[in-house]
């Protein structure tokens, strides 16, 4: 629009002079040009300020005529306005509904006077990964003290139209009035938007400043589950894509995985004295510790291997659960041995009880102490005794066992109190038949079958050979499986597996075995299962071979070579060979 132009229009809309049309032709140019709203309110203000000067006359009756102000065409007209008789309370409402326009466009459209806040406040809403934490905190701050000065102009606006709706005006001003409603109206509007853009800017707001306080504060360390009480040979604690290797003292996380060497053994402790001894080739995944679903708190997945569990009694609500790829034993506190395979899982309770339930069909059974249970495909989900024979000596009577005369073994007190069978002690390398140095449990005879024994060396000779022997399905001396733990002259401690078959391929299989500390007992495990046999020192796996003699026997036990006691003698049913 020519300037000239805009400028009758302005001095004629204060002096009450315009048309409707002509209305009409300012509010447009007013919409587009942020020139126009600008010269508008430059225009009010100078007008404003030639009627209090006349007032101001006026009250002194000291009369003056309006004199033209350089630049201010407007000014000289406003004298018509008053002598029209149409009253500078009318003008005023004109100038306000127009000063309301300007200010109504100037908050809602682009222009040099304020910038936008809508990117400060889409940054907000969507904040990029890149973008620092005190960054998007400042952006907010900002943006929050924007929409604060924004909400408080309209509400001063908003103030001074009410102030102006109130006052009388002319008949003939009711249109202006009423655009002074409309032009109130839209600032109530702007008002509400603008108090919840103000509302939704403060939770963005307190949302960053939570982030920085957050990345500002120390990170917590997760609590401990579990400790490793015992590591033999390898074993590792596993997190998604990190393996480390444990070590006595090592703190175990929830949630980590654990993995054990083919010739490992891993001990570990919780903060209540629970204990898990893990065997060698064992992998467990997920332990947690933690409220879950039907009154379980910690908890572990065995995916393969041997676990001896010794639970202590958990609280109410909190029982401990193992899980298996084919079962899931729930304890409340015991002593138990869980053997996972590819395809079955076999729990042996040693006291208290546990429930297990097979998963392929969801059926549980009670299996409690002395007794065992296998899931898996094709057996019998039931609890069967375990023990097919057991053996402390505490009550100081060797019933059933015999031995050579030559060589006796005795009854010794342990403290605190019970016995173990003692052996005499010599020296092998001195002309000794190893057959006169077993002693054998008669009467008995089994087959599958799994043989433990506590076993601890008293006495160590400083050089020759010494070491002890654990028999199963022993007929004579040509129709047996024994372990032989030995140490050589050289020093060199061995396992193997003998059957009583010189010169059979495969009659003795030996492997290097750890040494055996003096005045330490641990647990030996021999197992015959189908056509395999194993042994195992404290859950590590030290030795396994074919199974050369297939048919029944007794057990026995023998030491050529130092001076060693047994004790706690167990012998129960082997699970079915694996399929």
């Amino acid at each position: 629009m020519d300037p000239e132009r805009l400028e009758d229009l302005i001095s004629d809309y204060l002096d009450g002079t315009l048309s409707p049309e002509e209305v009409e032709e300012l509010t447009r140019e007013l919409r587009s040009s942020p020139e126009a709203r600008r010269r508008l309110l430059t225009a009010a203000d100078q007008d404003l300020a030639v009627q209090e000067l006349a007032r101001s006359l006026d009250r002194s009756e000291t009369p003056a005529p309006a004199r033209r102000t350089p630049g201010v065409r407007h000014s000289l007209r406003r004298t018509k306005v008053e002598r029209s008789g149409i009253g500078w309370k009318a003008a005023l409402i004109a100038a306000g509904l127009l000063f309301a326009v300007a200010v109504v466009f100037s908050l809602s459209s682009p222009g040099p006077v304020r910038p936008k806040a809508a990117p400060k406040e889409a940054a907000l809403r969507e904040p990029e990964a890149e973008v620092p934490q005190e960054e998007s905190l400042r952006r907010a701050e900002a943006a929050r003290k924007d929409a604060e000065s924004r909400l408080e102009a309209l509400r001063r606006e908003e103030e001074r139209l009410e102030a102006d709706r109130k006052k009388p005006a002319p008949a003939e001003r009711d249109d202006l009035v009423r655009k002074a409603e409309e032009v109130f109206r839209e600032i109530a509007r702007k008002r509400k938007e603008e108090e919840e853009r103000l509302s939704r800017l403060k939770e963005q707001e307190a949302a960053a400043r939570r982030a920085v306080e957050k990345a500002a504060a120390p990170t917590p360390t997760a609590s401990a589950l579990a400790s490793v009480e015992r590591v033999e040979g390898e074993a590792w604690a596993v997190s998604p894509g990190k393996r480390t290797a444990l070590a006595a003292g090592h703190v175990l996380l929830p949630e980590q995985g654990l993995d054990v060497g083919a010739r490992g053994r891993l001990v570990l402790v919780y903060a209540d004295e629970t204990r898990l001894e893990l065997g060698s080739g064992t992998k467990v995944r997920g332990l947690s510790d933690r409220p879950r679903k039907n009154g379980v708190g910690k908890w572990l997945e065995v995916l393969e291997g041997q676990v001896l569990a010794k639970v202590t009694r958990q609280p109410a609500g909190r029982a401990m659960a193992i899980a298996t790829p084919h079962a899931e034993a729930l304890v409340l506190g015991t002593t138990l041995r869980l053997v996972v395979e590819s395809g079955s899982t076999r729990l042996e309770v040693e006291e208290g009880r546990v429930r297990l339930k097979r998963l392929a069909d969801g059926k549980t059974v009670e299996v409690s102490g002395g007794h065992f249970a296998v899931a898996a495909v094709g057996v019998d989900f039931a609890a069967r005794a375990v023990s097919l024979y057991s053996e402390d000596f505490d009550s100081g009577r060797l019933a059933g066992w015999t031995f050579p005369r030559a060589y006796p073994w005795t009854l010794e007190r342990t403290p605190p109190r019970g016995f173990a069978l003692t052996s005499p002690k010599y020296p092998l390398d001195q002309g000794v038949q190893e057959r006169e140095l077993v002693g054998v449990l008669a009467g008995k005879a089994w087959k599958d079958c799994t043989v433990e024994a506590q076993v601890r060396l008293e006495e160590l000779p400083p050089s020759g050979s010494a070491g002890f022997t654990l028999y199963a399905r022993y007929q004579d001396w040509s129709n047996l499986v024994r372990l032989e733990y030995l140490r050589s002259p050289q020093g060199q401690w061995t396992a193997g597996i003998d059957q009583g078959r010189p010169g059979v391929p495969g009659d003795v299989s030996t492997k290097p075995a750890p040494a055996l500390e003096v005045g330490r007992a641990y647990r030996i495990r021999l197992e015959l299962r189908g056509p395999q046999v194993s042994a195992s020192v404290d859950g590590r796996e030290v030795v396994r071979a074919p199974t050369l003699f297939d048919g029944p026997g007794t057990i026995a036990l023998g030491a050529p070579g130092g001076r060693w006691s047994f004790d706690t003698i167990k012998v129960s049913a082997s699970p079915p060979p694996p399929k």
